[in-house]
């Protein structure tokens, strides 16, 4: 049987789908039968798909930010270029 440390590491593994089947097995026998690593396995499994989430989220509210209107964005570069043309004035 897997000892606890070598599960927390599997556990970790993002390739945990590529062992062997009596690796995997193993894994998920210790699993079930002990309560720290299963609840250690829940936790892990609930903080990747928080991650996933967050990121899927992140990922959505930058594809919707706002941003400004074709106007907007020619009025503040015309409010920029006369401010710049005011200051070379002022610096003769």
């Amino acid at each position: 049987m897997l000892m606890c440390r070598q599960v927390a590491k599997a556990l970790l593994d993002k390739r945990f789908h590529d062992l062997p089947l009596r690796s995997r097995v193993g894994l998920l026998t210790h699993i079930f039968l002990c309560p720290k690593c299963g609840s250690y396995h829940r936790k892990v499994v609930d903080l990747q798909e928080a991650v996933r989430k967050y990121v899927d989220r992140e990922e959505a509210d930058s594809l919707n930010a706002p941003g400004l209107s074709e106007e907007k964005l020619h009025e503040f570069a015309s409010a920029l270029a006369e401010e710049m043309k005011h200051e070379d004035c002022q610096s003769e």
